[in-house]
């Protein structure tokens, strides 16, 4: 049985000490937010967006000189106050470059960011 991604933040997921900024795409949608939990299967987004469970999603990361693609699904969305919120998202398709970035994200300590004039 899949392990939802819920389930594995409570039992696996560590906090890593980087912080990595990440554009979210949703139809025509379009926001920022800072990764500050990831694994190979999930991480977490804080935002100012909250989304309906199950919504697909194209997330973009800055990582080094590329940017990559990571097709995700919502799996949980908290409100922190009225203005701040944290998405948890299940990846749905890891890519070789994807997993090879959380092995990174998890071994050091860095802070990437996209530029927000983009």
């Amino acid at each position: 049985m899949k392990e939802n991604c819920r389930g594995v933040f409570m039992n696996q997921c560590r906090q890593t000490n980087t912080k990595v900024g990440a554009k979210i795409y949703f139809g025509t949608i379009s926001s920022f937010g800072v990764i500050s939990h990831i694994t190979e299967r999930c991480m977490c987004i804080d935002t100012r967006m909250c989304l309906p469970l199950h919504t697909l999603m194209h997330l973009f990361i800055h990582s080094n000189k590329d940017t990559l693609h990571v097709p995700v699904q919502v799996s949980n969305c908290s409100r922190e106050d009225g203005l701040h919120s944290t998405l948890m998202v299940e990846v749905l398709n890891a890519s070789m470059e994807y997993l090879d970035f959380v092995g990174n994200c998890r071994s050091t300590s860095k802070i990437l960011s996209f530029d927000s004039a983009e």
